[in-house]
This record gives structure tokens, C-alpha cells and sequence, in this order.
């Protein structure tokens, strides 16, 4: 049976882009429409906090955990010492244990200037799996280009973490192209939450995700979070290792 993950990423604490550059709290409060349509398809996602920029209210978090999402770490630091301390935010906040990580890179805007500039403060956070293992991560969902094609465990003396692959970004995908995406055994989708409703100048992507729900349900699909896909198939890895 084919497999996805879905993960949303939720880098700001408005979807208003105006508010989050005037820098004004708003405990991501309009993420409760992505759990809103969620629970309407019987979907399960992975969500990446950000609790140094876009710390979630405990409302925000609380009906994450009730409707059975994970919820993983959107680092902003790439140093073991500084996402250690991320994580022990959003775990203090959320009183969760939190297993995995990606690291928050540029958006479009820092991309072009990186493109244009080639000055390395816009090209994102450069992190890598052995910050994450060092740090105490199960697994990291960062979905680095030139990662293996499938979930891959990483060794280091004691430690080790699992290393996704690089996921579909289906912010800018067109309808016509949703079932290209499922051409792999194993599919990692991720979109951001505040594009949804439009964002700046971008066009709304909420009927793309609202499609892809939709071709989830009717397609004959196992539904996993990370931690989920690791319970039921990292056996395998460490064997592998073995």
C-alpha cells in the first residue's frame, strides 16, 4: 500500500502578512481552519511550530493534540545547544514530547535575493541531521535535495536519527498535477497554513489542499504522521543497520 505524510509548516503568527511585519503576537490563531478542514476529511498531520517567531496559544495547541496531529519543531537555530532550547520551548509549552524537526529556511523573497545577491544570510538555515541527532531528535524531516529517495537512518557512536526525504512543496502545484504527486511508494507533502486564504499577493491555495484531501480519501492511501510511519516500518532501518 502507497503511503503520504502531510506536514504544514506554520512560520508566522498571522496569516496576514501587514501583522507579521508590523511583528504583532497572534498565537497563530487562524491555523484553527487548517484543523477545521482536517478533521472534516479525516486527515492527520505533521505540524512544524516555530516557538521563537510563532508560538501557538494554547487553544491553537490544545485542539492540535485533541484531533490526534503531531507536533514537530520548525527550528530557527542550527547549534545543538540552540535547538535544544527550542525544543525545550515547545515541549514546556505544549507538554509534549517532541521528536522531530525541519529546519526553517528562506521564503521566496530571501530565495531571489540569495539568487541575485549570493550572500549566504538569505539562503536559510543551513543545518544538518547531526545538530538534530546531537540535540536529541528521533528523526529529521528537514528534506534536504540530497537526501536518499527513502527514510534513512543515520548513525553516530551512540546516536541516530532518521532522516526523511525530500518532500513536495504544494503551495504553487496546479490541480491538474495532484496525482503526479503520488508516484512514489512513500509521498512527504508540505504546504504553508498561512497561504491558504492568500497571503501578500499569492492566490489562495486552499482548494489545492482541499483536492488533495479529497484525492487522499478516494485513493487507496495509508495516512501516516512521522512518528506513526516510524513505529510501523523503522524496524526496518535498524535492521537494515545491523
Amino acid at each position: 500500500m502507497r503511503k503520504v505524510t502531510l506536514r504544514v509548516d506554520v512560520d508566522v503568527p498571522h496569516s496576514s502578512l501587514l501583522k507579521n511585519k508590523l511583528r504583532i503576537s497572534g498565537g497563530c490563531k487562524y491555523f484553527d481552519k487548517v484543523l477545521k478542514v482536517c478533521e472534516e476529511h479525516g486527515i492527520k498531520i505533521a505540524v512544524m511550530f516555530r516557538p521563537l517567531h510563532a508560538m501557538p496559544s494554547e487553544e491553537i495547541i490544545n485542539a492540535t493534540l485533541e484531533h490526534k496531529h503531531e507536533i514537530c519543531l520548525h527550528a530557527d537555530g542550527v547549534s545543538v545547544a540552540g535547538l535544544s532550547m527550542e525544543k525545550r520551548l515547545l515541549e514546556e509549552h505544549t507538554k509534549v514530547k517532541i521528536e522531530g524537526l525541519g529546519y526553517h529556511g528562506g521564503d521566496l523573497i530571501d530565495t531571489l535575493a540569495f539568487k541575485v545577491l549570493r550572500r549566504e544570510k538569505y539562503r536559510g538555515n543551513p543545518g544538518t541531521p547531526f545538530q538534530a541527532m546531537l540535540a536529541g531528535f528521533k528523526y529529521d524531516a528537514t528534506g534536504y535535495t540530497n537526501a536518499p529517495e527513502t527514510p534513512t537512518l543515520l548513525n553516530m557512536e551512540k546516536n541516530s536519527v532518521i532522516v526523511f526525504q525530500q518532500h513536495a512543496t504544494i503551495d504553487w502545484i496546479s490541480l491538474e498535477k495532484i496525482e503526479s504527486l503520488f508516484k512514489n511508494d512513500y509521498t512527504i507533502l508540505a504546504f504553508h497554513s498561512n497561504y491558504l486564504h492568500g497571503y501578500g499577493l499569492r492566490k489562495p491555495t486552499f482548494p489545492i489542499l482541499k483536492s488533495i484531501f479529497q484525492y487522499i480519501r478516494k485513493t487507496d492511501l495509508e495516512q501516516l504522521t512521522f512518528t506513526q510511519w516510524i513505529t510501523r516500518y523503522g524496524q526496518t532501518l535498524q535492521q537494515n543497520k545491523s
